[in-house]
């Protein structure tokens, strides 16, 4: 989620984590507060991406 969004505001979204918490729903949000919607992926972000994806579908913990 981006803070400069402005196709999503930031109420909009937590609507959404408030309703996959209430319907018992596991999730992953990163609040990115400089990023717009859809914006190009920084160092930072490029390497959650990357840990997210080998936790999940590798289950190992360090992308090396």
């Amino acid at each position: 989620m981006g803070g400069l969004d402005e196709n999503v505001v930031p109420g909009s979204t937590l609507q959404f984590v408030d309703a996959l918490m209430k319907a018992n729903k596991d999730f992953d949000l990163i609040y990115m507060p400089q990023e717009s919607h859809g914006s190009g992926y920084g160092p930072y972000t490029a390497r959650r991406i990357c840990e997210f994806f080998v936790s999940h579908l590798q289950a190992e913990a360090n992308p090396e």
